[in-house]
């Protein structure tokens, strides 16, 4: 690890990229150093190397993990959550995340294999021997190490840590309980996944997951533009400072990504998966195909709101038409 890993944001405020082993191959983390009263964002994956690179990050920032006070999980992924049991133990930090992504993330837990493949083939999706859990957690399983939060962290609340505080924003959609995090006195908003500079984040329907995710991320999508921001801090990528012009991008992905769904439907009969391999490569690895098809249930679930598409189940499977 160099020095290559830290980047400072603002006084006090340091960027601190960790590697991951998959796609995509970093994730940066935020730290408020704060002498022992230091603030962690987001932990990156339980790996050791991971952890060696966060560890001498914040040597050389001049922070220990015994410094760590409180680490703020914007949401439940392996990527941002995954070592929060580790950096606990190593820290005794408080952890914070919303309960929604918490109960979300117990809910899973109690479900079974039959659970999955029940979903998977309802939405024809194939079936084989390693399709028996959430793709990011089967993928990530031997780096997720999550504990359970010491604190439940709400929409609007304000968290203040002696000289600063942070507004939480709940931002569904990404996840059940995605959070942004607003330092106002600096303009600063640190959006894990929420709002990215080159790619828009995963909005999908998975096993055990309710609502309409895809709406909800709109809206709060949407909630941003009310607020005035000199920086975007994301999870993945470069800072940025247009937000408005990037929420207006990730409308119009969204909008061409319903259009393009309508059309291959265009009086014909379809189930998720025969749509997302209609509208990806198909060379992708079929981890990727899948997580495609729960993209594209999210858009479906959508357009059946809004009166555009309607299902039909034929032997178990959902079958999608236009209205």
């Amino acid at each position: 690890m160099t020095a290559e890993s830290i980047a400072p944001v603002y006084e006090r405020l340091f960027q601190i990229k960790l590697p991951l082993p998959i796609r995509p191959k970093g994730v940066q983390v935020y730290l408020f150093h704060n002498g022992d009263r230091s603030v962690l964002i987001d932990t990156g994956l339980s790996t050791e190397e991971s952890l060696e690179v966060l560890h001498t990050s914040l040597r050389e920032i001049g922070c220990s993990f015994a410094d760590i006070a409180v680490t703020i999980c914007t949401h439940y992924h392996p990527d941002h959550y995954g070592a929060s049991r580790r950096i606990k133990q190593l820290s005794g930090c408080e952890v914070l995340l919303h309960k929604a992504d918490s109960e979300y993330l117990f809910r899973t837990l109690l479900l079974n294999t039959n659970d999955y493949r029940k979903f998977l083939r309802s939405h024809g999706l194939p079936v084989n021997g390693t399709a028996l859990m959430p793709p990011a957690i089967r993928v990530l399983r031997d780096y997720y190490l999550p504990v359970v939060p010491d604190k439940y962290i709400a929409d609007g609340e304000t968290l203040d840590f002696g000289d600063f505080s942070l507004q939480v924003i709940w931002t569904p959609g990404h996840t059940p309980g995605h959070v942004v995090l607003y330092w106002n006195e600096t303009r600063i908003m640190i959006v894990g996944d929420h709002l990215l500079p080159d790619i828009t984040p995963h909005v999908g329907i998975h096993t055990g997951l309710e609502g309409n995710p895809l709406d909800s991320y709109l809206d709060s999508l949407e909630s941003l533009k009310g607020f005035e921001i000199a920086q975007v801090l994301p999870a993945h990528g470069p800072c940025f400072s247009d937000h408005q012009r990037r929420i207006k991008e990730t409308f119009e992905h969204h909008e061409e990504r319903q259009a393009a769904i309508v059309s291959r439907l265009d009086n014909s009969f379809a189930t998720a998966y025969e749509l997302a391999l209609s509208l990806f490569d198909q060379s992708l690895p079929d981890l990727h195909k899948e997580v495609a098809a729960y993209e594209v249930l999210a858009h479906l679930e959508l357009l059946k709101e809004k009166g555009k598409v309607q299902m039909h189940t034929r032997d178990g499977v959902n079958h999608f038409a236009l209205q």
